[in-house]
């Protein structure tokens, strides 16, 4: 069992990226004052909920392909009223 003060390890894993992305993120680094792995950890866990739901989504696809590309549809559309409601609100519309 672990208490509040005991801290769960955090797992590692390791890939491969283009040099392009390689130089993104060096950038990103540079930009944020961050590590490397940094804002693309805090991306990547900010999206748990998104991965899962992807995941759902696929294992649906594997029995029933339309209803799965349905799920990952409606995913899609979410992502993209969130981009644009963010997008407005960059440009001082609300």
């Amino acid at each position: 069992m672990v208490t509040k003060t005991q801290k769960i390890p955090k797992k590692r894993i390791s890939i491969s990226c283009s040099p392009e992305l390689y130089e993104s993120l060096s950038r990103l680094s540079a930009a944020s004052g961050g590590s490397m792995v940094a804002m693309p950890t805090q991306m990547l866990e900010s999206n748990v909920a998104i991965f899962n739901r992807l995941a759902d989504a696929m294992l649906v696809a594997q029995n029933n392909k339309s209803e799965g590309m349905e799920k990952l549809g409606e995913i899609m559309n979410e992502k993209l009223i969130d981009a644009a409601q963010i997008s407005l609100q960059l440009n001082g519309k609300k």
